[in-house]
């Protein structure tokens, strides 16, 4: 995450407290998403199902069928890209942990189920 009062930040706050992006939410129609965004973006879908990406930001939405209107189903914020890409700060493991090297201090054997109390 970059540091605070950095751009990156700043936007990613006013997402938070507004839920909108450039005056966008997940209600606003494709055509005025358009409209506050630009038409530079990449679609996919099918004619139920519609994902929009804006670099960092993805609107999705769905319909019943072809002559229904979208309904918007949520804006997403990809908050791991504020940095500018690249891999992750934390390399991710080759394979999950085990639950002994998880919780080194219970007695687990193989084929054994934890139960919690």
């Amino acid at each position: 995450m970059p540091h605070p009062g950095s751009p990156g930040t700043t936007f990613f706050s006013d997402f938070v407290v507004t839920g909108t992006v450039g005056g966008a939410d997940a209600t606003s129609t494709p055509d005025e998403v358009t409209a506050l965004l630009g038409d530079d973006f990449v679609e996919s879908g099918d004619e139920s199902r519609r994902l929009r990406g804006y670099e960092l930001v993805e609107f999705a939405r769905q319909r019943v069928s072809h002559e229904d209107p979208w309904i918007g189903l949520y804006v997403m914020v990809q908050a791991h890209r504020l940095e500018g890409g690249g891999p992750p700060r934390l390399p991710v493991p080759a394979r999950p942990p085990s639950p002994v090297s998880l919780h080194p201090r219970l007695p687990l054997r193989l084929g054994q189920q934890f139960r919690q109390a």
